[in-house]
């Protein structure tokens, strides 16, 4: 209200009238959804009603209310180059809307500049592949005075957050972050042990003369929207509660303009504004002026309970001018009207600034350019929420051709989150429709399981009112009546043949990891089992359009996949979904098989006499198994160890599977049996698991981005002494000496990603083997399970099309490298000298060779301890001049340099950098760059520099290490 004072200082006007009071309230121009009605501007103003104590005819001085603008946006989702199209015009793009943004400021004396969530996340490439660094570089270029936090600004952790907001490496993806510019504020999400907001609450911004309170609030849908790894360490809580207590405080301070800024879905239509932003608009103190909203994409522009419900659609395709007059005296709003202006490019200019930020990082993935087809503008994901769309099967069909032989698919509709454009489309495109680098999954389900994940699609809102996220899918297809209880809705469920799903079967379905996490409310998903991890669902779609269409026109189309239809069927569905109706038969009986006995273990006896002598120290002992027996217990002479020689070795072949065991380790055994034990032996156990126990033994090493799987021979081995009637007398639990272990591998194994691994509760532990003739050969120094098994593990922020992504991932494969969190390898963050010294003691399997000083800050204890000691042991690292080591120093590549040129058989290699900064490189150094380099181990970073100042990334050491493997497998002269 505007208050009347008797002395009024300050900015004055002459009112010879003023009027009754007056509410009115206008809206301007259509809404709709990028369709023909939206208009390019919708406008609400509120009149304030004027004091009705003042007599119109007097003459009064009063204070003029302060103008001020409130220029905002929401839900930009990282779309810094994506053009969109509303009534058949481009919109959109940063560079666009800066130029609309810069042109109202310059219009108005009082502006400020506000996003409402979602600015990150799920984002186009251009954005997504900095890990939107380039999001925050514009909006800190734009000067935003204000934002606050939407869902997606979750999708990557509390961490990542914060990382973006305050500067610092992003844990996921290692980019280094600058951090805002300007205020983020949110209310309702705290620490889950404290109960602290994790940022301020509010913030109070003075312009004009007067103060404006912000307050920030995320949408209670954010537990549904995020996957559990994203909140984990915060909660949310309700909104209105906080909400009003921060409109308390600031009250105490004085300010009566207060803005929440609400993360919350709003759609105004027909002149009525609804969703979760209205409710919340219901629920607050009536201080409160502005509610800007968000999260549904949707045009809101209406009054609620007083208040001014504002939201500008998404993806910088609008934007909201909410004109504020604020009363200098009282601090109270006058009047309060809100505009939306479409973004249309035509006739506007590109502003410069932000063209130059867009092309930087574009020229920085060329890859986004490339083009991979044609479409006719047919292949979109409308409606992909309440029913099939053709971009969802075209999706749905690429995630199944990810693991080839599995019967279902299924896509979220929250992951789709662009069309493919009309024309030539690009990989820039793909990376629009999923942008979010989720791993693919595939889960083993059950026919009921499967029932259950459908009728998980039609959930609530808090509200109560419908919340439906329709799968899309592949090699599935159903019938749903919508005026069925949930439990009730699914009339007909089989395979895309016809063939009925069901309840105790077992089917195979690939989903993405964030479903498979519970996320979207699938939460059925996590009752899966036999997780297999594969790749990211962009390479995996980038490359089924690349190999189904070949360039030419994409085609998708609604197939007939998905039946919903309203009501009630007219007759009472069959129990069975999909299955044939009518009475069920009685089952007639049938004769019990009889079972196919299973061979136990060969009982196979090697006495003295039929061991032959020793050949240069080798006596070979071959084995013939029964013919289908995968299980031996050979029995051996307690004396072998004689017959062998001092120093020779007894080499046993089994079904393909050799050993190699020194004459000391069989003595070791011998030793197991009592003094005078007449007629005792040694006694070897095999057992070669078959795929079914294979399985079991690898469950437990399972994760959502790790897969691993049999590829060739995994044998269990046991080796003791027996008395005459077969019992143990007891078992050899380590080998003195190393054993030597072969196992054969299948033919057509990836042989980059297939090594020999000991598996051990659960755990899968790499062992150093040589691939020669289709076998793995290595030594082993212990009983146990032993096999060869590809192991792959994936990280979202190192996709097929990174520079460094085989080297990664072969690394990643032998266990010698590994993420910074369950899902992120974060290869441009920096290493540290402790974790350069870790990746060399674990290549060269070096032990420590004498006793080091140690370093004063290297403690015991400390995870890296074991590791600097070896390495200093081993002549690696010295430590500087002060006889410290700095473990947490991120090394250089000068100093990385430094540290290989010490491996023994680089040694007397130096040579003299040519680089054009290679004045830079410390004197100390310079051999040793000469060396590496030479060797092929460093390269330089372009335009013939070295940077030897430089940090070295993750990705660059993986490259080293990977570059190291030949020389590793020598031994490296240690």
């Amino acid at each position: 209200m505007l208050g009347m004072r008797g002395r009024l200082l300050g900015r004055k006007v002459a009112s010879s009238v003023i009027a009754a009071a007056v509410l009115s309230v206008q809206v301007l121009g259509g809404i709709g959804w990028f369709g023909a009605g939206r208009a390019d501007a919708a406008d609400v103003v509120v009149n304030a009603p004027a004091d009705a104590t003042v007599n119109a005819s007097v003459n009064a001085e009063v204070y003029a209310p302060v103008e001020v603008h409130l220029l905002g946006i929401n839900d930009l989702h990282g779309q810094l180059d994506t053009t969109s199209f509303v009534s058949n015009k481009p919109v959109g793009t940063a560079p666009i809307l800066a130029s609309y943004l810069k042109e109202a400021r310059a219009k108005y004396e009082n502006t400020l500049l506000v996003h409402n969530g979602d600015s990150v996340g799920a984002s186009a490439p251009v954005s997504s592949l900095e890990r939107d660094e380039p999001t925050m570089e514009w909006m800190n270029l734009m000067k935003f005075d204000v934002g606050t936090l939407g869902n997606h600004e979750f999708d990557q952790g509390v961490a990542s957050l914060k990382s973006q907001l305050e500067g610092g490496v992003d844990p996921v993806g290692g980019v280094e972050h600058k951090g805002a510019n300007f205020d983020y504020v949110n209310a309702n999400v705290v620490d889950e042990k404290t109960g602290e907001p994790i940022i301020r609450p509010y913030v109070v911004k003075e312009i004009g003369g007067v103060k404006i309170g912000f307050i920030g609030v995320v949408t209670m849908a954010t537990v549904t929207k995020v996957s559990p790894e994203g909140l984990r360490g915060v909660k949310l809580v309700d909104q209105a509660p906080v909400v009003n207590e921060a409109v308390a405080e600031l009250k105490q301070q004085g300010v009566k303009t207060i803005v929440v800024l609400a993360h919350d879905p709003a759609t105004t239509k027909d002149g009525v504004t609804t969703g979760e932003a209205a409710d919340l608009a219901k629920a607050i103190d009536p201080e409160v002026d502005v509610v800007m909203a968000g999260d549904n994409h949707a045009l809101a522009n209406g009054l609620v309970d007083g208040k001014l419900v504002v939201q500008a659609y998404s993806y910088g395709t609008a934007f909201e001018d909410v004109k504020l007059l604020i009363d200098p005296q009282t601090g109270d709003v006058v009047s309060k009207s809100a505009t939306v202006t479409t973004t249309f490019q035509d006739g506007v200019t590109p502003d410069a600034e932000s063209q130059a930020l867009v092309d930087k990082y574009l020229d920085k993935h060329p890859e986004l350019k490339l083009p991979v087809g044609t479409t006719d503008g047919t292949v979109v994901r409308t409606d992909a929420y309440n029913n099939e769309a053709p971009l969802g099967n075209l999706i749905a069909d690429a995630m199944r051709s990810a693991f080839p032989g599995t019967d279902f698919a299924f896509m979220n509709p929250g992951g789709i989150r662009a069309d493919l454009p009309t024309g030539e489309v690009k990989f820039g495109d793909l990376a629009k429709v999923q942008p979010f680098g989720n791993t693919l999954v595939k889960l083993t389900l059950t026919g009921k399981q499967i029932k259950t994940l459908l009728q998980q699609q039609w959930g609530k809102k808090a509200d109560g009112t419908p919340d439906t996220k329709t799968l899309q899918i592949s090699g599935l297809k159903y019938t749903a009546y919508m005026g069925l209880d949930v439990d009730k809705r699914v009339t007909s469920l089989t395979k895309s043949d016809g063939t009925p799903i069901e309840d105790n079967k077992t089917y195979t379905a690939v989903v993405n990891n964030f479903m498979a996490a519970g996320g979207d409310n699938y939460k059925v998903l996590t009752e899966a089992t036999d997780a297999q991890v594969g790749p990211t669902d962009l390479d995996v779609f980038y490359q089924y359009i690349v190999d189904t269409f070949k360039g030419g026109a994409i085609t998708a189309k609604v197939e007939g996949r998905i039946t919903n239809k309203e009501g009630v069927p007219e007759a009472t569905p069959s129990p069975n979904p999909g299955g044939p109706s009518g009475p069920t038969p009685s089952p007639s009986p049938t004769p019990t098989p009889t079972p196919t006995p299973v061979p136990g273990a060969a009982k196979i006896a090697i006495e003295a006499k039929d061991v032959p002598k020793p050949v240069n120290g080798v006596v070979t002992i071959p084995v013939s198994l029964p013919t289908g027996s995968m299980s031996a217990n050979v029995s051996l002479p307690l004396n072998l160890a004689d017959l062998a020689g001092s120093g020779g070795t007894v080499q046993l072949t089994l079904n393909g599977v050799a050993l190699s065991i020194p004459a000391s380790v069989l003595a070791d055994a011998a030793k197991l049996a009592p003094a005078g034990a007449e007629g005792a032996t040694l006694a070897l156990s095999y057992e070669r698991l078959e795929a079914s126990a294979v399985t079991t033994q690898l469950a437990g090493a399972q994760t959502a981005t790790t897969s691993v799987t049999a590829a060739g021979a995994v044998v269990k081995l046991g080796l003791s002494a027996a008395s005459k009637d077969g019992q143990t007398l007891g078992s050899l639990s380590a080998f003195a000496s190393p054993v030597g272990l072969t196992v054969p591998v299948e033919a057509g194994a990836d042989a980059k990603r297939t090594h020999l691994f000991r598996i051990e509760d659960g755990r899968v532990t790499y062992i150093p083997a040589k691939l020669q003739n289709g076998a793995l050969t290595a030594v082993v120094n212990g009983p146990g399970i032993y096999g060869a098994l590809t192991y792959q593990r994936s990280f979202a922020d190192v996709v097929s099309a990174y520079w460094a992504y085989d080297v990664i991932a072969e690394l990643a494969s032998m266990q010698m490298i590994d993420g910074t969190d369950a899902a992120s390898f974060s290869p441009q963050k920096s290493v540290t000298r402790a974790e350069f010294a870790k990746l060399l003691v674990t290549e060269f399997h070096l032990k420590a060779k004498t006793d080091t000083t140690g370093f004063p800050d290297v403690s015991a204890g400390v995870w890296y301890a074991d590791y600097v000691a070896i390495a200093a042991s081993n002549g690696l690292i010295t430590g500087y001049e002060d006889g410290r080591f700095n473990p947490n120093a991120p090394i250089t590549r000068e100093q990385m340099a430094v540290m290989l040129a010490r491996i023994p058989s680089l040694k007397g290699t130096a040579g003299q950098p040519s680089f054009r900064d290679g004045g830079q490189i410390s004197v100390w150094a310079r051999d040793a760059v000469g060396t590496v380099v030479g060797a092929g181990l460093i390269q330089g970073r372009g335009n013939d520099t070295f940077a030897p100042q430089g940090l070295t990334t993750r990705a660059e050491a993986a490259k080293v290490v990977h570059s190291l493997l030949g020389t590793a497998d020598s031994g490296g002269g240690f």
